[in-house]
């Protein structure tokens, strides 16, 4: 082994030994605290998922117990672990904020298909992605791996944080990652060990622009590169954060004038442009990021969210809340004129042409559907060289759900509900639902509206419990409501992974989902003031509904074929 990577290997040990120094005494509190745990069940459950080892467990302690019963009655609260790949107390404090109950049983049945990891020896994101066969049956990883014959010649990957891959970034940014010092010497601490910068400007609401961000950062840090988020402008301030691990270190606002500069002293940056609709004064945001990105070698990457550079009302949705296709540069609407923080109004034709610039200056811009490539294109033909796909990879594994029997009409909903989401479609059609059917809401619904008692609105919810949600609530079938053209749908793509029939409007990329997709279907109507339409939408729905549901259960033989329809 070389000098190198025996540094290396000492560096990543002392890392990890820091973690678990941290990681391991929670677990422990967490496992305490859960006191006397159900010995049979955990028991039954060890023993008919060969998650045992019987000679593994017998090299930490001796007892005339079999493994299975210690483990249960007292191994756990000592320490010890079924095999050499679950460290139940690494596990307990590595998940605590996930997991409910023991948690060995947890990881077992639910933890594996959030993506947790049973220890710092075993990755199971790195096993799913190394073993495409395993993750297409959607079996629990480590149990695969558990089981595997020898002559599969199946491998295990070290859960090693992010930080861990690259040699110099967790070391090197640990020295300025504490409140102490001023930016300056922050950034003189990345320039002096070498560490690449990613400046996103984005905004600070929330949401899929946030998900995909944190997904970024993650990605970057297996590459020796933080992020510097610019979160918002506002008041001629600008909001900082730093991400030298998986959670922002907040930094003190500047002023903005001052960023470019401030920015200068950066040796290794790359700029991204992900939003700007918080922002003040946000027909001027192009410009000032070609100012901080003044250098010629400066890489500069556009990122397509939503519709922000082509008209101020990002949703493209006229101001009656109704999308009517692309907005001409010409258009009198006034959801198209952006009002500066003076008051002064930019018509749609200047601001198209300041983002114009952006557009020019990027090396790449990035987008997530085919849907989004026809709409730029539309405005900007010249640009279509740049555009580079990348569709969302890091999608949860969902499980497919098997229909109730029963016949009641039950609409599924993912997501939170505002207006531009469908919150007004949820309303209406729930307005109008038969005495036998209702319709549930995973996620919550803006205040402004409400749904009768029949309705259930669950809250806040993980994409891995989904299925097991939907089987809860007696769903079968979703409807993806929103009302605008959207550049990519997590929840479409979510929700088709059921196998549950699945509805959207023929809008943007939701529509696009839906096409491509077995139990895709999109609506005729679409949305308008109509007040007859909610009901002419359900009758579609539940038309649709009740062939695809009996075709469903014949194929499961779980219904003779000659029965039709939902009852």
């Amino acid at each position: 082994m070389s000098t190198a990577n025996s540094a290396f290997d000492i560096m990543r040990l002392q890392e990890q030994q820091q973690l678990d120094h941290y990681i391991r005494p929670k677990g422990a509190d967490y496992i305490r605290e859960l006191g006397k745990i159900e010995v049979a069940p955990l028991r039954k459950l060890l023993r008919k998922t060969g998650f045992i080892d019987a000679a593994w467990y017998s090299t930490q302690v001796t007892t005339p117990l079999s493994p299975d019963e210690h483990y249960a009655k007292t191994g756990i609260y000592e320490g010890l672990s079924p095999n050499p790949w679950f460290d139940p107390q690494w596990y307990a404090g590595r998940y605590a904020d996930d997991i409910a109950g023991e948690p060995t049983a947890w990881f077992i049945q639910h933890g594996w298909k959030r993506f947790h990891d049973p220890s710092r020896s075993f990755s199971t994101w790195g096993y799913l992605h190394n073993y495409p066969d395993v993750a297409q049956a959607r079996i629990n990883p480590l149990l695969h791996f558990l089981r595997a014959p020898a002559g599969e010649h199946r491998k295990a990957t070290p859960a090693i944080s992010p930080l861990s891959a690259k040699a110099g970034i967790w070391p090197s940014l640990r020295a300025f990652v504490p409140p102490a010092g001023s930016i300056a010497d922050r950034i003189q601490a990345l320039n002096s060990h070498d560490i690449g910068v990613d400046i996103t400007f984005l905004h600070d609401w929330g949401g899929g622009i946030d998900t995909r961000f944190r997904d970024s950062v993650k990605r970057r840090l297996t590459q020796n590169i933080v992020s510097l988020a610019i979160r918002s402008i506002r008041n001629g301030r600008v909001a900082l954060e730093l991400w030298a691990d998986e959670n922002p270190l907040p930094l003190p606002d500047v002023a903005q004038e001052e960023l470019p500069d401030l920015l200068d002293h950066i040796q290794n940056r790359y700029f991204v442009y992900a939003s700007a609709v918080a922002n003040d004064n946000a027909h001027e945001t192009p410009g000032f990021i070609l100012r901080c990105a003044a250098r010629d070698n400066d890489p500069l990457e556009v990122r397509i969210h939503d519709y922000f550079p082509l008209s101020p009302s990002y949703t493209l949705q006229d101001s009656d809340g109704v999308f009517r296709g692309i907005p001409a540069s010409d258009t009198s609407d006034s959801a198209h004129t952006y009002m500066s923080k003076g008051g002064t109004a930019v018509p749609l034709s200047a601001w198209r042409e300041n983002w114009k610039k952006l557009m020019e200056r990027a090396n790449k811009i990035v987008i997530e559907s085919a849907s989004v490539s026809r709409t730029l294109t539309s405005v900007w033909s010249g640009f279509s060289e740049k555009l580079v796909m990348h569709p969302q990879e890091a999608l949860p594994y969902i499980l497919p759900v098997l229909p109730p029997l029963a016949g009641r009409l039950n609409i599924g909903i993912l997501g939170n509900m505002v207006p531009h989401k469908g919150a007004g479609i949820v309303q209406a059609l729930a307005s109008v639902l038969p005495a036998d059917a209702t319709l549930t809401v995973l996620g919550d619904l803006d205040p402004e509206y409400t749904v009768p008692a029949q309705c259930q609105i669950h809250g806040r919810y993980m994409p891995q419990d989904i299925s097991l949600l939907a089987t809860h609530y007696g769903i079968n079938c979703w409807l993806i409501p929103s009302i605008w053209p959207e550049t990519f749908c997590f929840t479409a793509h979510e929700a088709l992974q059921t196998d549950l029939p699945v509805f959207s409007f023929d809008y943007g990329a939701q529509a696009d989902t839906m096409r491509s997709a077995v139990n895709g279907h999109v609506l005729t109507e679409l949305p308008d003031k109509d007040t007859e339409q909610p009901a002419r939408i359900l009758d579609e729905i539940q038309k649709t509904v009740k062939a695809t549901l009996n075709q469903i259960q014949i194929s499961q033989g779980l219904i003779p074929e000659k029965l039709n329809g939902l009852n």
